[in-house]
């Protein structure tokens, strides 16, 4: 089973990510991003459909992180999800 821990490790500069639900519906799903840059509270992730600015996601606590599968997780706000995430 995937771990915070394992997601912070397998999140390295060219991984890629498919966003598979974001809490505003104007964001269009599913969408693959690429990790840019990584630090130790953050990864900087490629811009999305036609976009010019990248943007972070700041890790939140490990209890902010809900893992929906072997290579799935998703970010809660509050108790809520606001973005789910695959790796691909």
């Amino acid at each position: 089973m995937l771990t915070f821990a394992e997601i912070k490790r397998r999140a390295q500069v060219g991984t890629a990510l498919e966003i598979t639900w974001h809490s505003d519906p104007r964001v269009p799903v599913p969408m693959a991003r690429t990790v840019r840059r990584v630090q130790t509270n953050a990864i900087l992730l490629s811009p999305w459909l036609g976009r010019t600015g990248e943007s972070w996601l700041y890790w939140p606590k490990a209890s902010d992180i809900r893992i929906d599968g072997p290579a799935a997780f998703t970010v809660l706000e509050d108790g809520q999800p606001l973005l789910s995430y695959r790796f691909v």
